[in-house]
């Protein structure tokens, strides 16, 4: 399966880097262009990270609306990728694939996604800092206590979140193939995404618990 994701990444390196769409298409309207590659807009009401991808949102609260899905282990996703574009507005180009009757664009590649209200380094400047409360250093664990470190009980906890997203991705993958659905592109890319996130996180685990 390692080999498999492996592979999923030189294709994706292969592929050419999309042009910008002079006219995109409104992100109410994808539904209607499955199949098609195109370049939508539109403010991102919702960011969530999950199992190694990060979902953008427009309209949380609509089954049938487009979301746009970040491969985050395909390409050097930036740090907190939820923060970044929640409440933003972006252009996001690719493929318009349909996922249990809901319009996807799956992003592979930095290119495919772009933000478009960075904000400007004068109002940065002139914005009065919040206040910010000093955090406090939780106390020492006491001598001879079993308690693991902070780093470790964390890293514990990222490691059986993401084997609990490979056990639903690894269901949702089983259904599609049960239907005999003439593609599972969609189940594929998330499961390659929730096996190498286990990866890397039981790496992480051995490396602060040992």
């Amino acid at each position: 399966m390692i080999r498999a994701t492996a592979a999923l990444v030189v294709v994706a390196a292969a592929l050419p880097a999309y042009a910008r769409d002079p006219d995109p298409v409104r992100w109410q309207d994808a539904g209607a262009h499955v199949g098609q590659v195109i370049t939508v807009e539109g403010t991102v009401a919702r960011a969530s990270v999950a199992g190694g991808a990060c979902t953008l949102e427009f309209a949380p609260d609509d089954p049938s609306a487009l979301r746009v899905i970040l491969m985050l282990s395909l390409f050097s996703a930036p740090d907190e990728p939820e923060h970044l574009y929640e409440g933003r507005r972006v252009q996001a180009s690719g493929r318009v694939q349909s996922y249990e009757g809901r319009p996807e664009i799956i992003i592979r590649r930095a290119d495919q996604i772009t933000l478009l209200d960075e904000p400007s380094a004068t109002t940065t400047t002139t914005l009065p800092a919040p206040a910010v409360p000093v955090p406090t250093m939780p106390p020492p664990p006491p001598s001879g206590g079993t308690r693991p470190p902070a780093d470790c009980a964390r890293s514990r906890d990222l490691y059986h979140a993401a084997r609990r997203e490979l056990a639903t991705r690894s269901e949702q993958a089983a259904r599609c193939l049960r239907a005999e659905a003439l593609r599972c592109q969609n189940e594929r890319a998330h499961l390659s995404a929730a096996l190498e996130t286990l990866r890397l996180r039981e790496a992480e685990s051995d490396a602060a618990c040992h």
